[in-house]
């Protein structure tokens, strides 16, 4: 078994762009190769992480830590696969709103964070309020459709 957090070639990612399992099992690495020079390899772990359902559990903490990354595919593909664990990813909820509010992210990522709010739902009311601030804050058409998504209105 390939030891989590080591770069890995092209041969293994395009093997886990055909085999989700395999490549929630090499999650971190592959996470590493979204910030490489090599585009194939971004191209391919791309490829991988569609492919891919929710990831563990015990991959939740440095998945949140990766929202934060100045990389925005890594802090997009964070976002993506903390929505992908729906409601077990509640404890993110006030992460992921930070990326919302963080205008340093890419339109994406904001995005793609606004969705995962959507998809993990059960949002309290301050939660709620911040989400508000974030969209009249926004100027991006398409990050506040995605939060006005999420607090089920309409977009001003």
């Amino acid at each position: 078994m390939h030891e989590q957090g080591a770069m890995i070639d092209v041969a293994m990612i395009e093997k886990c762009a055909q085999d989700p399992d395999l490549a929630l099992s090499h999650l971190r690495s592959l996470f590493e190769t979204l910030v490489s020079e090599d585009e194939t390899l971004r191209e391919w772990t791309s490829e991988a992480f569609e492919n891919c359902g929710p990831p563990s559990d015990d991959d939740f903490d440095w998945i949140v830590d990766m929202l934060r990354s100045r990389e925005g595919d890594q802090s997009f593909w964070a976002a993506t696969f903390l929505g992908r664990l729906e409601e077990r990813a509640r404890k993110a909820t006030s992460k992921l709103i930070e990326t919302i509010l963080n205008v340093n992210q890419g339109e994406a990522t904001r995005q793609r964070a606004a969705w995962a709010l959507h998809r993990i739902g059960g949002l309290s009311e301050a939660d709620k309020d911040h989400l508000k601030l974030a969209m009249t804050r926004e100027e991006s058409a398409a990050v506040r459709k995605m939060i006005a998504l999420t607090l089920n209105e309409t977009v001003p």
